[in-house]
């Protein structure tokens, strides 16, 4: 193979590194700047942001009860107002909650779970003092299906503040569903009603769909945004 002389016209380029004091070659330099241009490209956009589906599920006449115990309003023991305006759902909105008590919270108008490939997930934010043995739950049921529990079990305390989980809907996808959140309480201590808590609360439940906002950098400026807290405890916003 036949080797072509260099020709002196062509100059490799200098770059100029965002980092003066650092003393590195031509290709390491043009690696990092490589890298800070492509940053801002994890930032998800306005038009980004219109590509995720939003369903709202307020209270309203599609909630109902089963066996008792829920109630729609402002509670006065909990965490004493709701999360968002002037109504929340509340296992008891001024007390605690019985026991044995096994009650639903029911969405019992069907709606449709988009696609997997649009990432669908349940999201909502809750307060829950559960006593000793007591739990909460939240299910999901196609048509004439049985309760299935797409939730870790909720017991004890979230640390006394209001957290959003996000549960996953991708098992569901293209099928209508129905919503429920469940207590279960029961007499731990042998004495019913002498180890119950304030129970459980809930607002702000919506079905989400589309892109999972995340950044190459998160300084939680801008709040929550896609992170969710498991079982309670984690909140954003500034330490007090």
């Amino acid at each position: 193979m036949r080797t072509l002389p260099a020709d002196p016209r062509i100059v490799a380029p200098s770059i100029t590194s965002p980092f003066p004091d650092m003393n590195l070659p031509n290709a390491s330099r043009l690696a990092l700047l490589l890298v800070l241009l492509l940053v801002p490209v994890f930032r998800m956009s306005a038009a980004q942001e219109s590509l995720r589906d939003t369903l709202l599920l307020p209270p309203g006449l599609a909630w109902g009860v089963e066996a008792g115990t829920w109630e729609t309003g402002v509670p006065t023991t909990g965490p004493g107002a709701c999360l968002n305006g002037d109504t929340c759902f509340a296992t008891v909105l001024g007390d605690n909650y019985a026991e044995p008590v096994e009650s639903r919270l029911i969405y019992y108008v069907s709606f449709p779970v988009p696609a997997a490939t649009r990432n669908p997930r349940l999201e909502f934010w809750h307060w829950y003092d559960f006593g000793d043995g007591d739990s909460g739950e939240v299910q999901v049921r196609t048509q004439d299906g049985e309760w299935q529990t797409i939730s870790p079990v909720y017991s004890y305390t979230g640390g006394g503040v209001w957290t959003r989980p996000v549960l996953n809907l991708v098992p569901y996808a293209g099928q209508d569903v129905q919503l429920a959140f469940l207590i279960n309480s029961s007499d731990a201590a042998g004495t019913p009603g002498s180890d119950v808590r304030p129970g459980w609360y809930v607002d702000g439940v919506q079905v989400v769909s589309g892109l999972t906002y995340f950044d190459a950098f998160e300084d939680f400026e801008s709040g929550i945004r896609d992170w969710s807290a498991s079982a309670g405890s984690w909140q954003v916003g500034a330490p007090s």
